[in-house]
């Protein structure tokens, strides 16, 4: 808990990604006072899970590997990859790891290349390595069954030029928020969203703040080496040594970007924007914080997922129909997501007294992708009404929360509408909590995975 206190806290990167991107930067490398935190959930059906961290992108250039067992006897181990072969430096059974349950990972450097890594609360010791230094590792990932509920990473100083992972193939939906400061003495400032870090001839939007004459903002798309088309503001919001706050949300036509509150206008995409997979801060920009999510509707961004470490894991990774028991009470929350299949045309999320598809239900929550309604309802006719325009779609990530308060239920959505006045939606109880005693989905819905958590969230 006090790990989770103190990400709650600070300033760095910090990622709630239920897409978890195939491999996460780590900007001017794993340098002394480095810190990385992961906090998930083991599957039910779990046998361990890996972290492994490397001085570059492909496997064969593994440094440290964070190794976790859960079968038989328990244990995680800290091993390096030399000769392709790996080797165990540190080894230590832990009981409290187990299928199902939750993972707080937390890996710090020291100034003699050496480090700790505490797993749940137990510290193993890394000591400084003959074959390869910690400042060379600049990248981490994670595999196994494993649901990543949010990732942080915290340095003491980063670099003027900086790259971030942003995602894996970013999605409408897809939104994050910079905090920084333009230098005092810039001309110009500048960040970009990219296909590659390794290169910058694919930039999905690339964005200049102008200082000297003209004052104004660029926003413009380079397509294989060569610019496109600028969108020209003259009113630009960023000041030479003045903080800012930029928030970008990806949408299916174009990208939705505000600085400091103010709304700017659209920048339509001009390439697919699944390719990109980094943010670039290019010029003159000084960095404080970047928080990255990968669900939800942007009026939904500060609602975070639930604790991970009050969690448990109810399905993972299944296809409807599925089921779960599940205990409801007041303070009980559930975080689902799911990708419905093409060319799905409609699934339902049902809190009920049965396994049944028509036992009684609390709460429904009903898809009808053809029609681009969803129904949010306790399962009477009489209350079903005429459905929201939600536009889920087959083939992207859904996602929601319900949250059991005192004699009602809060239903957030992840959508893609544009419409304001959207949820939370309100579902009043018609029965007592505790007689809900599973969820169900039925319908086209691939890849769920659900989680029961107490109310209180992680940030």
């Amino acid at each position: 808990m006090q790990a989770l206190s103190k990400v709650r806290e600070l300033d760095g990167i910090k990622y709630s990604v239920p897409v978890t991107p195939d491999h996460f930067l780590i900007p001017g490398g794993l340098i002394a006072g480095s810190e990385v935190y992961i906090f998930g959930l083991l599957s039910p059906q779990s046998a361990g899970m890996e972290v492994k961290f490397r001085e570059g992108r492909t496997l064969e250039q593994v440094s440290l590997n964070v190794h976790v067992v859960t079968q038989a006897a328990p244990y995680v181990a800290l091993q390096t990859y030399l000769d392709n072969k790996t080797h165990d430096v540190v080894k230590e059974d832990i009981e409290e790891i187990s299928p199902g349950g939750p993972l707080c990972i937390r890996v710090k450097t020291y100034p003699d290349e050496s480090a700790k890594v505490t797993l749940n609360g137990h510290t193993l010791n890394f000591p400084p390595s003959d074959t390869f230094t910690l400042e060379k590792i600049v990248y981490f990932s994670i595999y196994g069954d494993f649901f990543t509920g949010s990732v942080s990473i915290f340095k003491k100083e980063w670099p003027e030029h900086m790259h971030v992972t942003i995602g894996h193939h970013i999605s409408a939906g897809y939104h994050f928020t910079v905090q920084g400061a333009v230098t005092p003495d810039a001309d110009k400032m500048m960040m970009n969203i990219l296909r590659c870090s390794e290169v910058h001839d694919d930039e999905l939007l690339g964005i200049v703040a102008q200082f000297k004459d003209p004052k104004q903002l660029v926003r413009r798309t380079k397509q294989e080496g060569v610019w496109l088309e600028d969108q020209v503001d003259h009113d630009d919001p960023f000041e030479p040594g003045k903080p800012f706050t930029v928030e970008i949300a990806v949408c299916e036509q174009d990208f939705h970007m505000t600085v400091n509150g103010k709304l700017l206008p659209p920048y339509k995409h001009k390439v697919f924007y699944g390719t990109g997979h980094n943010l670039c801060l290019q010029k003159n920009v000084k960095f404080k914080n970047l928080d990255v999510c990968s669900i939800s509707h942007p009026k939904h961004w500060k609602h975070k997922l639930p604790n991970i470490l009050k969690a448990s894991i109810l399905l993972f990774n299944a296809t409807s129909p599925a089921s779960s028991p599940i205990l409801m009470a007041v303070g009980s929350s559930f975080f689902l997501q799911g990708t419905p299949p093409p060319p799905c045309n409609e699934f339902k999320l049902i809190l009920s007294k049965g396994m049944d598809e028509k036992s009684e239900a609390l709460l429904v929550i009903h898809a009808l992708l053809a029609k681009g309604l969803m129904f949010i309802y306790d399962g009477t006719d009489a209350n079903k009404g005429d459905g929201t325009k939600l536009r889920v779609r087959a083939n992207r990530l859904f996602s929601c929360r319900v949250d059991a308060l005192a004699d009602s239920l809060k239903v957030y959505v992840n959508t893609l509408s544009d419409v304001e006045d959207i949820g939370p939606f309100d579902v009043k109880q018609r029965f007592p909590l505790t007689d809900a005693l599973f969820l169900n989905i039925w319908g086209e819905l691939n890849d769920v995975t659900a989680l029961q958590a107490a109310e209180d969230i992680m940030i």
